[in-house]
């Protein structure tokens, strides 16, 4: 095992990092440094990729380097980890941060599609407020409310519904 690393592993660059790091996926000064040093190389194991243009980000089959990518994504990613930042405040609504409180799946049996008129469906909630509505165009379900970018679309009312609420109750949990 080697130690902490202070310089950049591009070899054009070799700066000195902000601070030392000890994984060496980690070692680079800017994310230009880690996507050059990386270009012709697999991102697990370092070997030269077959091809010089950068298609490729890891070694082909049988190698088993994109499944342990996949497997440990905060290690072979670019940057450190996330890190949690602990805050005593008693409010999330001004401090920018989630409260962490997920709805529970028994709040949906409150609530209530509706048909409304011109082929449109709307999700109500115990207390009447309009939650989502769906309309039928041209052989699709759209999600016409709560707006969302893309627009979502769906072909069977099944899935329409199961989406619908879905971002429902996502866009509850921002509240």
């Amino acid at each position: 095992m080697k130690g902490l690393r202070h310089y950049c592993r591009n070899p054009r660059c070799r700066s000195k990092l902000k601070a030392p790091v000890e994984n060496e996926h980690h070692a680079f000064c800017t994310r230009g440094c880690f996507d050059s040093f990386y270009f012709t190389r697999c991102r697990v194991c370092e070997k030269p990729l077959r091809e010089k243009r950068g298609g490729r980000l890891y070694c082909r089959p049988p190698n088993k380097c994109a499944s342990e990518a996949q497997k440990w994504p905060h290690v072979y990613s670019y940057g450190s980890p996330p890190t949690k930042i602990e805050s005593d405040a008693t409010n999330a609504h001004f401090t920018g941060t989630f409260s962490g409180v997920r709805p529970t799946h028994r709040c949906l049996r409150h609530w209530l599609w509706t048909e409304g008129m011109d082929l449109e469906w709307e999700l109500h909630d115990h207390q009447g407020s309009l939650l989502a509505r769906l309309e039928h165009n041209r052989g699709r379900f759209r999600l016409t409310y709560p707006q969302t970018f893309p627009i979502m679309s769906w072909e069977w009312w099944a899935g329409a519904k199961h989406g619908a609420e879905s971002i429902a109750l996502s866009a509850l949990r921002r509240v």
